[in-house]
Formats: C-alpha cells, sequence, structure tokens
C-alpha cells in the first residue's frame, strides 16, 4: 500500500507540475485607499467615479478567457473590488470568502452563474456593466439585504427577471444604462416593492417618448383612482433625446430634490403639464436650448437649483416669473456676451453664479441700486478686459471670485471695494502686469489670491496693505521685485513664486515676519537667498521647486546650497529644467539633512546625470523617515548600487514613473523593510532575461504588491519595443530560468521518492549483497558444506533470559547429539562492525533461528537479522531458517509486518508452549530438525 501511495503521489506531482513551465500570473492588485488616487489616476482601467466612494482597501482584478473560482488573491479584508473581465466565467463560490466587500464592479463580458452575491450580506454598492451582447443566464440577488445603490448596464431590461428586485428593500438608487428601455413605465412598474428607493437613473435608453400611459395608477383605494406615488426624488434621463412629452406621463413623480431630462428644445413647454410640480434642482445641461427663460421655470417648478450648462445660451432671459427661491444657477459651457443689471436684478437671492467659458466681454452687475446675496460668483475663461471701479459693489456677501483665464489688462481703483467678506479672489492667467496701493483695497476677509500667470512688472509695497487675515499667495514677475509688498502679510501660509527667465531672489526678513508659514512654492531658474543665516527654514514643512537651474543657493555664503537646511520639510517636490546643463551641486548632500521628510517627488533630472549635478551613489542617504518616493523621468537606468536605497528603511511607497531600467537586480528592494507598493506607471524595462526573477516575486511576494505589473513594458532599443515585459520573459527566459528551476525541483523530488519507495526492496539487498561478498572473499577456501556454528540465535535483548536459561541448555548440554550455537552476545567479535558481525555468524551458520516477541518485532537490529537469514535462504536456495514464536501474537497482529507473514505462510514455525508437559515436545522437534540436517549434511 505505501508503494502505491507513493507513485500515485509521484504521478499527481508530475500532472500538476508539467504546468509549471509557464510564468505564473498574478490577476489582483490591492492598495489601500491613500494610496489609491495616485494609482487610479495613471492606470489604464476606467472607474467612472466608483473609485469616489468611501472604501478602506481596494483590490483591482484582471481576468481574460479563463474561470474564476476564487478569488484567493484579494483579501479578506477588502471592502472595495473592481473586477475587469473578458470571456469569463464567474463561478457560484467566487466570492463567498470576500464577506466583508461593501463595493463592486464587474465590467467586461462574461457569464456570471446564480448564487454569485449569496453570502456578501454587507454588499451596499454593485455595478454590472457588459460589454457585448449578455451572457448573465439569470442575475441572481438574494441575500444582498443591505444593497443600497444597484447599476446595470449593457444588457435588454427585458431580459431580466423582476423578481431579482423583491428583496432589495433597503435600495435608494437604481442606475439602468444602456438597456434597451423603452417606455417609463415598463420599469417603474415594478418599482412599488421598493420602498425606500429615492433615485431612478435611466441612461442611454431608447425611451424617446414619455407617454401618458407611463403614469401608474393606484387602484387599491376604495372607490377612488389616483396617480400612484413613489418615494423617488431623484430622476435622471440622460444621454437619449426625448421628442415626445405627453401630459400625465409623469405624473408619479410630482416633487422631485433632482430632475434631469434630456428632452429636445420643442418639448420643453410641456413640462408645465407633465405631472411634475416642485423639483428642487433642475438640470437641462446639454440640452442645446438657444433661448431658455430662467425665472419662468424656476417659479413654476419652485427650483432652487438651475444647471444650464452647454446650451448655446446667448442671452439670459429673466423676462416672466420670479426667481426668488433660485439659490444656484449654473450657465457655464455657452455663449452669454453681456450681463447686465437688470437681468440681475431677478437673481437678488442666488447664491451661487457660475458664467464660465462664456464670451463675456463686460459686467454690469451692480450698476443702479442693485442689491444681491450672491456668495460664489465664477466669470473664468471669458473676455473681460478690464475691472473698473466699484465692479462688485453691490456683492457684499460675497465669499468667492473667480476671474481665471480671461484678458484683464487693467485692474481700476478700488475695483473689488465692498468685498469685505471675500476670502478666495483668483486672477490667475490675465494679462495685468501693476499692482498699485488701491488694487485690493478693502478686501479685509482674504485669505486665498492666485495671481499667477500674468508676470506682473511693477508692485506696489502697499500694495497688499488691506490683506492682514491672507493665507495663500501666488504671483508670478516678469523681473523680479523686492518682496517688501508681502511686509502686512502675518497670516501667510502658502507662498507660490514665479519668475520668467530671470533670477528670483527671496529675502529673509519678511519671511520671518510670517507666523503660521508652512509652504513654498517657487517656479524659477536661479534662486537665491539673501541671507542664509536669518532665513527661517524651520518654519516650511512643504517645498515646491519647478524648472530649476540652480537650488536655492545662499549669497552670504559664497552661493552654498541652501536645500539641506529646511530640516523641518515633510514633503518636497523638485521639478529640474530638462535644458539644465548645470555644473553646479543641486543635490548632493542636500537630502541626507531632511530626515523628517516623508515625501519626495523627483522629476526631470534625467539630463544632469553626464554632469555632477546628480551622485545617484548619495541621492536618498539619510532619508530614513521617507514614506513615499515618486520618481518621475529621473534618468535612474542602474539600480544595481548596494548603497541606493540603503536609509530608505521607510518607504511605504515607491513609484517610479515615465523611467528605462537597465538593471533592476533581485535585492534592490532589500533595504525598503516597510515596502508595501510598487507603481512603474509608463516605464520600461530593457528586454533581458536577468528580469525574469521579477515575474515570480510578483506572484509569490505578500509583504509587497506590485501594482499593473503585467502592462510593464519592455524595450531593445528606441525602434524595438514588446508591448509587455511579461511577454518578453514567457517567449525567451523560460528555458533559462524557470525550467531549470522546475528541473532541478523535478530532480530531486524523483531522487527522493525513489529512495522512499524502494528504500525496503532494495536497500537491504545491497546491504546483504556487500557483506556476503565480502564474506565470501574472507571464505572463500573453506569447504562449501563447512560451519562454524550449527545454530545462530537472533533474538531480542528483552528474551535473553529464556535464550540462556531454556535454548542453550537445551541444544548446547543435553544430548546427544550436542549443538554448537552462536549468540551476539558472547559470540559476536569484539571492535568489528556490528552489521558484519551479523552477516558472518548467519553465514557461518548452518542454522538461524530466529525468536519471535513483540519486543523483536519492534528491533531494528532484529528485523535486520531475520531479514540477512531471509535473503541467504533466497539466495542459497536450501532451508536455513526456523521460526520460533515465544509470545502469544495473534495472526491480525503479525500483519503489519508483511515480510514476516509472508514466511509464516510459506514455512512451518515453532510456537513456545506454556504447559510444561508440551515442553519436552518442543524441544525433540527442534532438536530432530538440527540434527536432521546435519546427518543429511554428513553423508557421503
Amino acid at each position: 500500500m505505501d508503494t502505491i501511495l507513493h507513485l500515485v503521489c509521484l504521478a499527481f506531482f508530475m500532472a500538476t507540475c508539467s504546468s509549471c513551465l509557464g510564468m505564473l500570473r498574478k490577476h489582483c492588485d490591492t492598495i489601500e485607499h491613500e494610496y489609491f488616487d495616485t494609482f487610479s489616476t495613471r492606470t489604464s482601467f476606467k472607474f467612472l467615479g466608483f473609485d469616489q466612494l468611501n472604501f478602506s482597501l481596494a483590490a483591482v482584478c484582471k481576468f481574460h478567457n479563463t474561470s474564476i473560482e476564487d478569488l484567493e488573491e484579494v483579501p479578506v479584508t477588502s471592502d472595495w473590488l473592481y473586477l475587469q473581465i473578458f470571456n469569463v466565467s464567474i463561478k457560484p463560490q467566487a466570492l463567498s470568502n470576500l464577506t466583508n466587500l461593501i463595493y463592486i464592479y464587474i465590467f467586461g463580458h462574461f457569464v456570471m452563474s446564480p448564487e454569485v452575491f449569496l453570502r456578501l450580506e454587507k454588499l451596499s454598492v454593485l455595478w454590472i456593466q457588459q460589454t457585448q451582447q449578455p451572457f448573465i443566464d439569470e442575475l441572481d440577488l438574494r441575500g444582498l439585504y443591505m444593497l443600497q445603490e444597484l447599476k446595470l448596464r449593457g444588457f435588454p431590461f427585458s431580459s431580466l427577471n423582476k423578481s431579482i428586485f423583491d428583496n432589495l428593500h433597503q435600495l435608494k438608487h437604481l442606475i439602468l444604462d444602456d438597456n434597451n428601455i423603452e417606455t417609463l413605465s415598463s420599469v417603474t412598474r415594478y418599482l412599488p416593492k421598493l420602498e425606500n428607493l429615492q433615485g431612478l437613473s435611466l441612461i442611454s435608453q431608447s425611451l424617446v417618448a414619455l407617454r401618458e400611459t407611463d403614469c401608474l395608477m393606484n387602484e387599491n383605494l376604495i372607490g377612488n383612482t389616483s396617480f400612484m406615488h413613489f418615494n423617488i426624488s431623484y430622476l435622471n434621463i440622460d444621454r437619449k433625446e426625448i421628442s415626445t412629452l405627453e401630459n400625465n406621463s409623469l405624473c408619479n413623480f410630482p416633487k422631485l430634490s433632482f430632475f434631469k431630462p434630456d428632452i429636445s428644445y420643442s418639448v420643453v413647454t410641456s413640462l408645465k403639464n407633465s405631472g411634475i410640480q416642485v423639483v428642487d434642482s433642475f438640470s437641462f445641461s446639454n440640452s442645446q436650448f438657444p433661448d431658455f427663460n430662467i425665472c419662468m421655470y424656476a417659479s413654476l417648478f419652485k427650483i432652487r437649483e438651475l444647471q444650464l450648462a452647454q446650451n448655446r445660451i446667448k442671452f439670459i432671459n429673466t423676462s416672466k416669473g420670479s426667481c426668488n427661491l433660485l439659490r444656484i444657477l449654473d450657465l457655464s459651457y455657452n455663449s452669454v456676451k453681456n450681463v447686465t443689471a437688470s437681468q440681475m436684478k431677478k437673481f437678488r437671492k442666488l447664491k451661487e453664479l457660475n458664467l464660465s467659458n462664456n464670451i463675456i466681454t463686460a459686467i454690469k452687475i451692480c450698476s443702479g441700486n442693485v442689491s444681491m446675496e450672491l456668495v460664489h460668483l465664477n466669470l473664468s475663461f471669458n473676455y473681460l478686459a478690464s475691472l473698473t471701479k466699484d465692479e462688485f459693489q453691490c456683492l457684499k456677501k460675497l465669499k468667492s471670485l473667480s476671474l481665471n483665464d480671461n484678458k484683464i489688462q487693467t485692474i481700476g481703483k478700488y475695483s473689488f471695494r465692498g468685498l469685505k467678506t471675500l476670502e478666495v479672489l483668483h486672477l490667475k492667467s490675465n494679462h495685468f502686469y501693476s499692482l498699485t496701493e488701491f488694487t485690493f483695497a478693502g478686501l479685509f476677509s482674504l485669505k486665498q489670491l492666485t495671481l499667477n500667470e500674468n508676470f506682473i512688472e511693477t508692485i506696489s509695497d502697499w500694495a497688499f496693505k488691506d490683506l492682514r487675515k491672507l493665507e495663500e499667495i501666488a504671483i508670478a514677475f516678469k523681473d523680479m521685485v523686492s518682496m517688501s509688498w508681502s511686509q502686512n502679510m502675518e497670516s501667510l501660509k502658502k507662498m507660490s513664486l514665479k519668475t520668467l527667465d530671470t533670477t528670483l531672489t527671496i529675502e529673509s526678513e519678511y519671511f520671518n515676519i510670517f507666523n503660521d508659514f508652512e509652504s513654498l512654492n517657487i517656479d524659477s531658474h536661479h534662486v537665491f537667498i539673501d541671507y542664509c543665516d536669518e532665513f527661517p527654514f524651520y518654519k516650511v514643512k512643504e517645498l515646491y521647486l519647478t524648472n530649476i537651474y540652480y537650488a536655492l543657493l545662499c549669497y552670504d555664503a559664497k552661493f552654498e546650497i541652501a536645500l539641506g537646511k529646511f530640516t523641518n520639510l515633510d514633503k518636497i517636490y523638485l521639478i529640474a529644467n530638462v535644458r539644465s546643463k548645470s555644473n553646479t551641486d543641486i543635490f548632493n548632500s542636500n537630502l541626507q539633512n531632511l530626515t523628517k521628510l516623508s515625501f519626495l517627488h523627483l522629476e526631470n533630472t534625467n539630463e544632469l546625470y553626464d554632469f555632477p549635478a546628480l551622485n545617484v551613489q548619495k541621492l536618498f542617504l539619510g532619508l530614513k523617515n521617507l514614506q513615499i518616493l515618486h520618481l518621475v523621468n529621473s534618468g535612474i537606468e542602474d539600480y544595481g548600487s548596494n548603497v541606493l536605497f540603503r536609509d530608505l528603511k521607510s518607504v511605504r511607497l515607491l513609484m517610479m514613473e515615465n523611467e528605462r531600467i537597465y538593471r533592476f537586480p533581485d535585492n534592490v528592494l532589500a533595504d525598503m523593510i516597510s515596502l508595501k507598493y510598487v507603481f512603474l506607471p509608463d516605464t520600461s524595462f530593457f528586454c533581458k532575461c536577468e528580469f525574469a526573477w521579477l515575474g515570480q516575486w510578483v506572484k509569490y511576494e505578500t509583504q509587497v504588491l506590485f501594482l499593473d505589473f503585467y502592462d510593464q513594458h519592455c524595450f531593445v532599443n528606441t525602434q524595438i519595443q514588446y508591448p509587455y515585459l511579461i511577454s518578453f520573459l514567457e517567449q525567451n527566459c523560460n528555458t533559462e530560468l524557470d525550467f531549470i528551476a522546475f528541473l532541478v525541483t523535478l530532480i530531486s523530488t524523483l531522487i527522493f521518492m525513489c529512495i522512499s519507495v524502494f528504500y525496503e526492496s532494495i536497500w537491504w539487498y545491497i546491504l546483504y549483497m556487500f557483506y556476503t561478498i565480502k564474506c565470501w572473499l574472507s571464505n572463500r577456501h573453506r569447504k562449501r558444506d563447512h560451519y562454524e556454528y550449527d545454530v545462530f540465535v537472533s533474538y531480542n535483548v528483552h528474551d535473553e533470559q529464556w535464550v540462556t536459561e531454556q535454548l542453550l541448555h537445551n541444544l548446547e548440554q543435553n544430548g546427544p547429539p550436542l549443538f554448537k550455537v552462536c549468540i551476539h552476545n558472547r559470540d559476536f567479535e569484539i571492535g568489528r562492525d556490528i552489521v558484519e558481525n551479523i552477516v558472518d555468524s548467519i553465514y557461518n551458520s548452518r542454522w538461524t533461528i530466529c525468536v519471535i516477541t513483540r519486543s523483536y518485532l519492534q528491533s531494528n537490529w532484529c528485523s535486520l537479522e531475520i531479514r540477512m537469514a531471509t535473503y541467504r535462504l533466497v539466495a542459497e536456495s536450501k532451508d536455513s531458517l526456523i521460526l520460533v514464536i515465544l509470545d502469544d501474537i495473534s495472526r491480525e497482529e503479525l500483519q503489519y509486518y508483511q515480510k514476516l507473514t509472508k514466511i509464516l505462510d510459506k514455512k512451518t514455525y515453532l510456537k513456545w508452549p506454556e504447559d510444561a508437559d508440551r515442553q519436552h515436545l518442543f524441544w525433540a522437534r527442534l532438536r530432530k530438525v538440527i540434527a536432521g540436517h546435519t546427518k543429511d549434511c554428513q553423508k557421503p
């Protein structure tokens, strides 16, 4: 049985391992929420808003042409799962172990077995999207008692078993996308059981008309018939223009918090008879309305938020109705040219107004006696050329004003007067070049000011005198001017400075007055600090250096590099100018002083390697608290240095973006003992088999996760590239690495199994043959029938008393004849090998008597002696073995000793009797056997 079992195991091992010749693949990446944003913005996956959910641990999986039995690569603690699968079968037990999942998105082309979601009792959001004809035999949503959002895209609604909605008692939002729905009622008739349903989205459907027949009636009322009302407050009918809108077609939705109908301009007037009475937030975005009477519809439906983005609106029409209830208005991405006071009179109660991305050339919001309650005003991306005095004086409650990307060339005196509550002012990317002492007069509450991309030439020393609460400022200069303009900004926390092809000098005296300063952003080729001994380096926790040639040189210390003096830095972005060929050390021996640094972004240093500006051997030394290292186009191609990552003990995320890697040895990450994620977007490896270790490392490494590894590219030179590194390794490197490893493992296993299988069958033959040959050589001159002993006795030491008192007494002392007996404790040659003594004694004795007891059967030496005697019997083809069973051993007990059982089946044996009278017969029979054989041998 043991032999058969070993052979079965061997066959199974060979069948299993034959598939190991290929490169093992990993299908899933897992990543914590704090690192997911970085990953999601640089990967090929399209999460379509699913990544905005509040999860803790995400799993992203990709499968092609296979079946999913289980997702063993996904940790059981994962609460967010994205499956991108094509030509895949999802088995019932695929998700059964992932009981902590709260969010699931399944995207692709697949067959999904029933009961896939049966054990996912915590699931809250489920998105399923088919990219081809549906292959869901039967969608089974049983067990999803906590499901609150369900999105089904890409398969006909008519093919669904509508009973799937019966158990979704907690469902709040149902999203149906591209399901060939032709009528609204074909969906709503199944919704009354969903008592908690609040949102219904019908996207990209075949719904071109809303008919009166879509109005469902409630016939359960005794003696009366009325419209059926749902709890739905969110209704979205988008991406398919509705050209017909009949009366009462929306009777089941009289009050909505949000409504987005994608309707044509010709039927917009039909909305008033559709059955809708109140809409809190109405969206007509992308509906292409050249003219829309805002206040008429705002008063008709009591609208508080109206979205009219991308409608080609040229004129703000407020001629009819009232806008007293309207609080938010979005008119972005239209063709509005003028904004007048007469238009704004109707918007007195408005809180937010978005007029960005229009063609506005002038604003007359505050002309005349107008007072508005606006809090947020966005006029970015228009054609405003100037700002005049008291331009915004009527907006006394305004907190944020955005004027980015206009054509503003001049800002008149007191243009912002009256904006006493303004906290955020954006003036980025305009054309003004001068700031006077009256430009920002009266902005006593301003906290954030962006002036970058204007390249200012002159600033009055008192330009910011009223900005005593300012916390953030971004400003750009054509030619750097003195920083005396910042003398009143005691509350400043963040400063962004940019110069255009000129030198930027940071004056230390002004930074000393900033009590809460934390962040410094500099975009300049040449940056100097006037007095490094006086500059408050300790205040800065975030440093951004962009387009640098020289990095913060000290005037007062013979141009010593000041980068290493920011000893409290927590985060640093270093973006070198790609045209820089500076001979000045920018980074060498400077980063090592930043012992508190936790985040390092290094970019565009690829052209600094031929110059002494970058020493890779010293680059990251001393950064023992660094947690995130992000290299972009760094130019580091050889990662073979033993000291490169030596001090990066705390790094958790290593991201190398847009790199070309020639060398990446298998011990490169050994010093990063805290590393959890490696991510290499748009990075290519040199096509060589030295990287073959990466495939196995990615598959089996549990502490470090290599994100999106199978999308890594591989290059031979600038002209020749493999689409994927893994493809190159599979095609060219398996015989060199994987197959050799497999072969060594297989041979070792075979040797081990052969020893296990054939140990009992062959080893003893070999051992016996060796000693038999040795004995034959020693006794080859002896006559064949001459034996030194008549009997050799094989027994266990526990049975020695019976042997010496009974056996020896009856064979050596009772006669005639008297027999010469050999026993080990008396006749074995002193100092000789035990096995040699045993073989010699058996070989030199006419008979071998084995005294069988329970102790004998458990003794290794006794087992050796009976084996040797048995093999001699076979080799010499004559009877020379006598078995004496001393203990009362049952046949069942002997079954465990197969060789002994075989001997007992073929040979007559003697059993020691307990009765004294029968013992005389035992000795007579034994003596007769020994004596008879002796006489036969003595015959001529």
